[in-house]
């Protein structure tokens, strides 16, 4: 695996966002800009190969607050992969940027922009904006993506997580439809949710009942299904099965296991 790093320094922001863009340049926003002090980029190769080409690059501006974002975008012969990885980031960034969505530098510069327009000058406390997309495990049939957004400020703090499994011969995602209905995989939720907590399947039931839900019943997660080293991934966030004070679980069903579970489609994922 070879790596390689450019970096940057700047008193101006979008001189250094141009002097990086490629085919696509968006619009300068001077009042933004004339409050920078610094900005960087790295821009780093994860793979290289002629049907996928995954390179990461991160790009860091400070204004009052600091913004960090990485992206992952995809180059390569199978155009049908990389686009779906390309289209899904611009998605999970807010799915607004309409430039081409393989020139990452200036999809970076079109979300920075966005998110100083639209955060600084209503919400002055605002410390740090980090954005980051991410490969969480890659084999010869898939490859998954991972992204998380953090926003804190001094009275507040937002986070999202998604994820994406990618079948590498067509760029179909891993979803809910190759697995069992909810109300088959009980047993595997409550033990997995169990687990993740390190407490008894009784438990877990009174924490979901305290919330007034059924706690006979555990649903899939909103966030995406993804595969990992480890087998499926099946992540809760906060407050989505019962208070955040008891933990956030993580269902991991290895692979040992998960080949049963799939249909057809699904196990055309595994090696």
């Amino acid at each position: 695996m070879k790596y390689s790093f450019i970096s940057m320094l700047s008193a101006c922001a979008l001189l250094t966002l141009s002097s990086c863009s490629c085919s696509s340049k968006p619009s300068a926003d001077t009042s933004a800009d004339s409050t920078m002090v610094a900005d960087s980029t790295v821009e780093e190769p994860i793979e290289e190969d002629s049907e996928l080409i995954l390179d990461s690059l991160t790009v860091k501006k400070k204004t009052r607050y600091e913004y960090t974002t990485t992206v992952v975008f995809a180059k390569g012969a199978n155009t049908t992969l990389v686009n779906s990885i390309n289209e899904w980031v611009n998605e999970v960034f807010g799915g607004t940027y309409r430039g081409d969505v393989t020139d990452a530098k200036a999809m970076i510069a079109y979300y920075q922009r966005r998110w100083m327009k639209e955060e600084e000058p209503d919400a002055a406390d605002y410390a740090s904006n980090v954005h980051k997309v991410w490969v969480e495990y890659e084999t010869p049939q898939f490859v998954t993506l991972r992204f998380m957004s953090d926003v804190i400020s001094i009275n507040r703090g937002d986070f999202e997580a998604h994820a994406a499994t990618f079948r590498k011969k067509d760029g179909r995602k891993f979803d809910y439809t190759m697995l069992p209905k909810e109300y088959k995989m009980q047993s595997i939720l409550l033990k997995g949710v169990s687990k993740s907590l390190e407490t008894s399947s009784d438990e877990i039931k009174f924490y979901i009942e305290e919330e007034g839900k059924d706690p006979n019943f555990i649903p899939y997660p909103e966030m995406e299904p993804f595969l990992s080293k480890k087998g499926l991934i099946l992540s809760y966030q906060s407050h989505e099965l019962f208070h955040a004070r008891y933990g956030t679980p993580t269902v991991v069903v290895p692979y040992s296991q998960l080949k049963s579970l799939l249909n057809t489609t699904g196990r055309t994922y595994l090696p």
